[in-house]
């Protein structure tokens, strides 16, 4: 038998009376012995020597039988108070007060919202680590809203800078004759400008898009049309307009006109008819008396009665070419077959240099065949607009002359090729020396080659003819300021100020022609105005140009972009 310490929980023989361990009287007289099993490893390191195995497993099952009759006072050993920790010097077992575990992991028990919780101790620990968790999870997340609230609210005040291009027009009458004083309408914005005694109209920062155009004019007939308008580029267009004494092909595609009741016609002079085109090849060019008509299987209306030429040309087919009649009022429809080609060698480049060739030996006629072959393979050349235009000169066909340099002159300049937009010109100020929008369009191109005395030249002619065109004065402030005479720049930009006060251009070359005079007040006065005129990408835009952060760092404004 053996009997357990009530003490130290050691394992003692029956017959000893004080414990082997810790020295105490094992029992008392008349007390009874409560099973208790302490733990297996500090009965075998007591002072009597390792126990053997059946003392373990007696040991073991009473250890167990305790724990299933007393579960409290388990739980109560647990947490007791006695920190037992082995001296490695002696065998005793040292202990420590409860008191001073109580204080770090002491535990209240609370009851909140019908629930138990519980505060102190590990579980204290636990969930203010979970709190914290949380906290950071919704600062990072309420911090990432405030900054797109923020953003959002910084591009609504500052939109992006809007894309925008030019209307570059003239207005015409079948005889290609000049109708100046029309009314010009871009009917999506309301906007409207009279064309100039040369019949030419400009709209200046038309947002990128499509619009309806609308041209008016007493005695003709309302003239409408779709055009795009695309980012930093200039929209040409030639519009020609019919008298209303011409029955509208647009109204009707009836093969004939019926008399009225006095058997009179409802037309009086002209005559016009249309054609439709019905190919098996899409985009097909057509060519009407060696003109361009225009591409595709469509309608063409309003062309002349008689008989013409008429040919249909497709890279990699056989030119069609036939002659063809436009009756009065008739629309004339044709189904045309184009046959494959493959023996075919001619490009646009043996066209051109043919009829250059045919140019110079005089061969007007052959030189504007090659010429229309060359555009119906390379329609954005201007070499093959131009060269024809000088053979209808030649010809004396002014006005199809006119409107070939006119053509080659804006396919020039869209392609930055200033110089022989600057040829286009001559021809059109040699035919027409009184239209400003031919001496305005040219200064502005020798301005862009640095040819300033000609440029100032040419715009002092443009606002001679027409004083009150505000961008002739806004060139020529630039032109005087590139070549260096300030004053008369500030002169200029106040002239077009005075003509339109609210085109930020004017002020962004008043700030930097004040600039150079070392006006800091004006520059100061001419920054802030063009500041409210424009948009928040146009000024981060500046913010790059090196001359522009010069003026920026002489005012004191922060000259660094934003982005």
């Amino acid at each position: 038998m053996v009997e357990v310490c009530q003490n130290c929980g050691s394992l003692n023989p029956s017959e000893k009376e004080n414990c082997r361990i810790c020295g105490q009287l094992l029992r008392k007289e008349g007390s009874k012995i409560r099973p208790s099993a302490p733990p297996v490893e500090k009965m075998q390191k007591g002072k009597g020597g390792s126990i053997s195995e059946q003392e373990r497993t007696e040991l073991i099952q009473l250890k167990n039988l305790s724990d299933l009759q007393n579960p409290k006072e388990k739980k109560t050993k647990e947490l007791s108070g006695f920190l037992e920790k082995e001296d490695p010097l002696k065998t005793e077992i040292i202990k420590k007060p409860t008191n001073q575990i109580k204080k770090k992991s002491e535990k209240i028990d609370f009851f909140e919202h019908n629930s138990k919780s519980s505060t102190g101790g590990a579980s204290m620990k636990i969930k203010e680590k979970l709190k914290m968790k949380n906290a950071k999870i919704l600062f990072l997340l309420s911090g990432s809203i405030l900054g797109a609230i923020f953003l959002i609210f910084i591009f609504s005040l500052f939109p992006p800078a809007e894309k925008e291009g030019k209307i570059f027009g003239l207005v015409m009458n079948q005889n290609k004759d000049f109708i100046p004083s029309a009314l010009v309408t871009i009917k999506e914005l309301d906007k409207k400008i009279t064309t100039n005694s040369a019949g030419f109209f400009l709209f200046e920062k038309i947002p990128q898009g499509i619009y309806t155009l609308e041209v008016s004019s007493d005695g003709y007939q309302i003239f409408a049309e779709k055009v795009t308008v695309k980012n930093k580029a200039t929209t040409t267009l030639p519009l020609i307009l019919i008298p209303k004494e011409t029955i509208s092909l647009a109204q009707t595609e009836s093969s004939s006109l019926e008399e009225n009741q006095k058997g009179e016609l409802s037309f009086e002079t002209e005559e016009f008819g249309g054609l439709k085109v019905e190919s098996n090849v899409p985009e097909v060019l057509v060519f009407f008396d060696s003109e361009l008509l225009g591409s595709g299987n469509k309608i063409y209306k309003d062309l002349p009665a008689g008989k013409h030429t008429l040919r249909l040309r497709k890279e990699g087919y056989a030119d069609w070419v036939n002659k063809i009649t436009i009756k009065n009022n008739t629309i004339t429809k044709l189904k045309i077959e184009l046959s494959p080609s493959f023996a075919s060698s001619e490009n646009f480049e043996n066209f051109l240099e043919r009829g250059v060739k045919e140019l110079e030996e005089k061969n007007y006629a052959g030189a504007i065949e090659n010429f229309n072959q060359a555009q119906g393979l390379n329609p954005q050349s201007g070499f093959s607009f131009l060269y024809r235009g000088k053979a209808y000169l030649e010809l004396g066909e002014k006005r199809k002359a006119l409107l070939d340099f006119f053509k080659s002159a804006k396919l020039f300049e869209e392609q930055s090729d200033f110089s022989n937009a600057i040829e286009c010109y001559n021809y059109l100020i040699e035919s027409a020396p009184s239209n400003p929008s031919f001496y305005y369009q040219r200064g502005w191109d020798y301005l862009q080659i640095k040819e300033y005395e000609e440029s100032i030249s040419d715009l002092k002619k443009t606002i001679e003819e027409d004083p009150i065109f505000y961008p002739g004065y806004l060139s020529l402030g630039d032109a005087y300021y590139l070549k260096g005479e300030y004053k008369e720049a500030v002169k200029n930009y106040l002239l077009a100020k005075d003509k339109n006060p609210n085109n930020k251009e004017v002020y962004e070359g008043l700030t930097k022609a004040f600039f150079a005079l070392k006006d800091k007040d004006k520059t100061k006065k001419s920054y802030e105005k063009f500041v409210e005129l424009s948009s928040f990408i146009d000024r981060e835009t500046k913010k790059q140009n090196p001359e522009w952060r010069k003026i920026l760092e002489y005012l004191g404004v922060k000259s660094r972009p934003e982005f």
